[in-house]
């Protein structure tokens, strides 16, 4: 019996040990690992220093003022230049347009109106996705994914931030995190071989009524992509319209 008392006891004194380092360690709000695979996703990036080709679908909700949840979908072309290039082309169920950026100017044309849009921009991409967002609104999509600096878009005022483990973008095994903001939650898939492509992102904006979503998957990415120089220079088609931009709407959905 006394054994048995003793024993009991050790037990006891175990678990109070055990449950003291575990008041005394919590666990980390943002992971040490998931800090540097983004860190290392960013740094890949900017290091490329030459032009790439992404090809990219995404899906985002719309809540109805019925409270109902419509999905739409959109196929994104890219060419990035950084840090002055940018051009897209975006096709699908509510955006017919191309933009271009070259250092001095950002143009956004509505191929279905054929009316187009021009603003004086700043001379970088990020600078000029930032200033057309907070002066007209105009949320430039996959702007986390352009982003010459990906580590601070996606860990600013991050609240924490867990690594997940391994998970599949179709047969591409990438890194899984997971994040929490004050407004979003958001997740990323980032590539586990020699090319830290961020493959797959998905937000929440779960501050907004009936906390819609947003995804978008990486389908093609190629290093080194050979374009014109003209690309990135807009030309008028023929008979478009040049209309004047609006100011932003301040109940617009938040950016990333």
């Amino acid at each position: 019996m006394r054994k048995a008392l003793y024993a009991s006891a050790a037990v006891l004194l175990l678990a109070a040990v055990s449950f003291a380092a575990d008041q005394q360690a919590p666990a980390p709000a943002v992971e040490p690992e998931a800090q540097k695979i983004v860190k290392a996703l960013s740094d890949a990036q900017r290091a490329k220093g030459q032009i790439i080709r992404i090809v990219v679908h995404d899906t985002s909700d719309e809540i109805m003022e019925t409270g109902e949840m419509i999905q739409y979908g959109h196929v994104r072309t890219a060419v990035v230049r950084w840090p002055d290039g940018l051009w897209m082309e975006s096709r699908g169920d509510q955006a017919n347009v191309t933009l271009w950026y070259d250092g001095a100017a950002f143009t956004l044309l509505d191929r279905s109106a054929n009316e187009y849009v021009q603003v004086k921009a700043p001379a970088t991409i990020d600078e000029a996705i930032d200033m057309v967002y907070d002066r007209y609104g105009i949320s430039t999509p996959l702007a986390d994914m352009l982003s010459g600096d990906i580590y601070d878009v996606l860990m600013d005022g991050v609240v924490t931030c867990r690594y997940l483990g391994t998970g599949l973008v179709g047969d591409t095994p990438c890194h899984h995190i997971a994040a929490t903001q004050a407004n979003i939650d958001w997740q990323a898939w980032i590539d586990q071989g020699d090319k830290p492509w961020l493959r797959k992102i998905a937000i929440n904006y779960k501050n907004l009524p009936g906390s819609p979503r947003y995804s978008a998957v990486l389908v093609e990415a190629q290093d080194s992509a050979v374009v014109p120089g003209t690309l990135f220079v807009f030309q008028p088609p023929a008979g478009a319209k040049q209309i004047e931009p609006a100011a932003r709407d301040k109940d617009e959905k938040p950016r990333l």
